[in-house]
């Protein structure tokens, strides 16, 4: 499977709007985003858990992949059953 066919833009992606790279976060600006450690970022790209754009050596995430990251890590309220 290549690169292109697994990037796909999302529609609430600032930058699907046009709207220039500003919008990408750095690696502590993600972390700051989340209220996370950097490390846990760190760790969760490496794990495949977090999507993110490279430039080179740089690291870049864009905000709507942020959103998605935290949406996966939701944790369902349960019925209280008494």
């Amino acid at each position: 499977m290549d690169a292109a066919s697994v990037i796909t833009p999302c529609d609430q992606c600032p930058l699907s709007k046009e709207k220039s790279v500003d919008e990408l976060l750095t690696l502590e600006q993600a972390a700051k985003k989340v209220k996370i450690s950097i490390r846990k970022i760190q760790l969760d790209k490496a794990a495949g858990s977090i999507a993110y754009v490279k430039f080179g050596r740089l690291t870049r995430f864009r905000p709507c992949d942020i959103e998605e990251y935290i949406l996966s890590r939701l944790v369902p309220a349960r019925r209280n059953t008494r």
